[in-house]
């Protein structure tokens, strides 16, 4: 298991207590790497920061996307039913 900061931990913790979250994961993707032509397929780079990958024409050095998701049990186990809230 990761070890995260106090900060990043305590959004997990928060997120662990929603009914039906089994699992939270974060990571980082370093967006130095991409230029305006390889984020213009939303298919395969959706997740990124498209308004602000504009605004400097590509990622800049040392940024990154912080990204956390949480598991519901529908995914976690998919015999289960899925929560309606």
């Amino acid at each position: 298991m990761a070890k995260f900061p106090p900060q990043v931990q305590a959004v997990h913790d928060a997120m662990l207590r929603f009914p039906g979250i089994v699992a939270v994961t974060t990571g980082l993707k370093d967006l130095a790497e991409f230029t305006p032509d390889t984020y213009s397929l939303p298919g395969e780079f959706g997740d990124l920061p498209h308004a602000l990958l504009r605004r400097t024409n590509g990622g800049l050095e040392n940024d990154a996307l912080a990204n956390t998701a949480g598991r519901d049990i529908s995914t976690h186990h998919p015999s289960r039913p899925r929560l309606r809230c």
